[in-house]
């Protein structure tokens, strides 16, 4: 049981693709001898994460997922066609139409990605008719207890949310709060931004405040696991940390420069965060993750975005 609640329990996912471990995480919440998944992780992982929701001898009602990108939903229709007791996927009103018909995520994806968009998978098409939109702010009262509170948080993505149990005070926070995990080595502890583009500096520091603001006491994250206690305190630490990303790229192209390697070997010179992200062995990581912050954090700066932060 993860962050004392009473009314559910949490358990957390490896919903990372063959054969790599514990980068990407789906989070199961069980109340009697059913289930809600948050976040479901890429469609190549599927049968990864099957035999683990198998294992827990649960029908999974419900799917929430914090955004659309690949890692994070890329497996909900897949899900939601395979498990016939699926009921409802809970998404952000600007994703819903790209879990209907993932053309043009698809298309995005694998412009940004490159070969990691093929490691994941393309989408399945979810049926219409299994779509729910929450409303910022609502409580989703599900499995006849389970109160899930949404959170819009924009500026990782147009279309992200996070989701607070309320019981316990356990916030999920996709990606709104930036990598919390280890490296492979199991032994390293990164902390660090993601920030793809089209990264949105201020709105990603307002969801931050806005997270913190409902004193969470732990936080679940996309990537990976779960930070049992101070969770307003890292949200704290985590804004100072962005803030320091963001000004040594607007320094950067404050200067001319518009060069992804460039840049990120400034942030390995400049931020110790980045240094260890860049030198992760997992090749998740370090091509990635923190080549998605990178170019992010460039174009919020070329488009100039991030000034006065």
């Amino acid at each position: 049981m993860i962050g004392g609640c009473t009314l559910v329990e949490v358990k957390t996912l490896d919903s990372t693709p063959e054969p790599a471990q514990k980068k990407i995480a789906s989070y199961l919440l069980i109340s009697g001898d059913e289930a809600i998944l948050i976040d479901t992780g890429p469609k190549t992982a599927w049968r990864v994460l099957e035999p683990q929701i198998e294992s827990e001898g649960v029908a999974l009602k419900h799917i929430i997922v914090t955004h659309i990108h690949l890692d994070h939903a890329g497996a909900a229709a897949t899900i939601a066609r395979s498990l016939g007791s699926v009921e409802k996927v809970f998404v952000h009103p600007r994703g819903s139409k790209h879990l209907v018909n993932p053309e043009k995520l698809w298309a995005a994806s694998k412009q940004l990605l490159g070969p990691f968009a093929d490691y994941f998978g393309k989408p399945d098409l979810l049926p219409s008719n299994k779509v729910v939109v929450p409303s910022d702010g609502e409580v989703l009262e599900l499995l006849g207890g389970v109160r899930l509170r949404i959170i819009y948080t924009p500026g990782h993505a147009s279309h992200h949310m996070s989701i607070l149990e309320e019981d316990s005070g356990l916030l999920f926070s996709g990606d709104s709060a930036g990598i919390s995990m280890y490296d492979d080595d199991g032994e390293v502890r990164l902390d660090f931004p993601t920030t793809p583009p089209p990264f949105k500096p201020k709105e990603y520091l307002e969801s931050l405040d806005k997270m913190a603001r409902l004193e969470p006491k732990s936080i679940a994250f996309g990537h990976y696991g779960v930070l049992n206690g101070e969770a307003v305190e890292f949200l704290k630490r985590h804004k100072k940390e962005v803030i320091r990303w963001i000004r040594v790229a607007v320094e950067y192209a404050s200067r001319g420069g518009g060069d992804p390697d460039e840049l990120a070997r400034i942030l390995v010179n400049s931020l110790p965060s980045a240094a260890r992200a860049a030198r992760a062995r997992s090749p998740i990581i370090s091509e990635f993750m923190f080549r998605g912050t990178v170019l992010g954090l460039l174009d919020m700066a070329v488009r100039g975005e991030g000034r006065g932060v």
